[in-house]
């Protein structure tokens, strides 16, 4: 039977103080409840998706009836609309599947550093990455990128020094560790060394402050 998470009654804390791409974040990840806080309506296009399954050959079966939209004939559509829940759980099972021996944190966070290159192989990552050059840069263009990609939460970029940026994500319940991996992805295709501190505001917004 398809699972069908809960309504979001909790905020899931950053890890704390500044990380680094030597620091390793450490411990397991609650599935059930990090996969619990996801709303529905949120969605992913399925560019995102598709790598995964690859990924998991003859497992992909299993983790297909617990989704709760999977992909028609078992392919994702790359610019369809999927729901953000069903991809964290994939990531969650490749990522343990990939690196079985790091805590699975790192795991996830190491995983997600690869999609900067699944977004720029697509139509919108090329049009993106022709007026981008820099950390910075990237940054900066993020929210209108992350929006032509996701529904339901949205980011904001400020930079606060020059090179330092600030991402503020708005109706957010992603999983941090997923969500700082993609930062640092984004920062070293440009040539960066990324250093990531994470907050929760009070009113909820998740903040990344990025340096490199």
């Amino acid at each position: 039977m398809a699972r069908t998470p809960a309504k979001p009654i909790l905020r899931v804390l950053p890890p704390p103080g500044e990380i680094g791409l030597g620091d390793v974040l450490a411990g397991d990840i609650d599935t059930s409840t990090a996969l619990s806080v996801f709303p529905r309506e949120h969605t992913l296009k399925g560019m995102f998706f598709s790598r995964f399954v690859k990924e998991l050959g003859a497992e992909w079966p299993r983790i297909e009836r617990r989704l709760i939209a999977p992909p028609r004939l078992g392919t994702y559509l790359p610019f369809a609309d999927y729901p953000l829940v069903d991809h964290a759980d994939i990531a969650l099972v490749v990522a343990r599947k990939r690196a079985p021996g790091l805590p699975h944190r790192e795991a996830l966070r190491r995983l997600a550093r690869q999609d900067i290159g699944t977004f720029l192989d697509s139509t919108i990552g090329r049009v993106t990455a022709a007026v981008v050059s820099s950390p910075r840069a990237a940054l900066l263009a993020l929210p209108d990128a992350y929006k032509r990609v996701v529904t339901g939460p949205t980011l904001r970029a400020s930079a606060l020094a020059d090179d330092r940026i600030r991402l503020s994500f708005v109706s957010a319940f992603g999983l941090w560790e997923y969500q700082i991996g993609q930062i640092e992805g984004i920062v070293r295709h440009y040539g960066g060394q990324p250093r990531t501190r994470c907050s929760l505001e009070a009113d909820g917004v998740r903040a990344y402050d990025v340096s490199w």
